[in-house]
């Protein structure tokens, strides 16, 4: 499941109960979530941090 910082509307014992219900009901399920590090650091075990870099690969037009 991915979303786009819904979870930093919630406070913080209503973002605990919701990661907890996520994880007892679909623990084979992943859930990423689109926000601040700051509002969310404590509820997840990894994060990505990602950085633009103007000059990196970019993905190639498919040829038609």
């Amino acid at each position: 499941m991915i979303i786009d910082a819904a979870l930093e509307t919630l406070a913080p014992e209503a973002r605990r109960t919701f990661i907890s219900n996520f994880q007892q009901e679909l623990p084979d399920s992943a859930l990423i979530s689109i926000s601040g590090v700051s509002a969310l650091g404590d509820f997840f075990r990894r994060v990505v941090n990602l950085k633009l870099d103007v000059s990196g690969q970019r993905l190639a037009r498919p040829i038609c």
